[in-house]
């Protein structure tokens, strides 16, 4: 089961950026996920918020386990 994320853009703080105008990638990792991105998106990297660059404050829902719990 996934957790639901929450984003809140920080805008006191900078703009929100997007994939189209990201740098370019310095490590093998960053180059693949920028590629499956790019065939993702089809095009629409406008669209996309790029995380990393952008101040945003993500919160998560928490959880609860019984102590007696084997496993989640």
């Amino acid at each position: 089961m996934t957790r639901p994320f929450w984003f809140f853009w920080l805008p006191e703080i900078g703009p929100v950026k997007t994939l189209s105008n990201a740098p370019a990638a310095t490590n093998a990792e960053d180059r693949v996920a920028g590629l499956l991105t790019l065939d993702a998106a089809a095009g629409k990297l406008a669209d996309n918020i790029d995380f990393e660059r952008t101040p945003v404050l993500t919160l998560t829902r928490s959880h609860w386990y019984a102590q007696n719990r084997i496993a989640r």
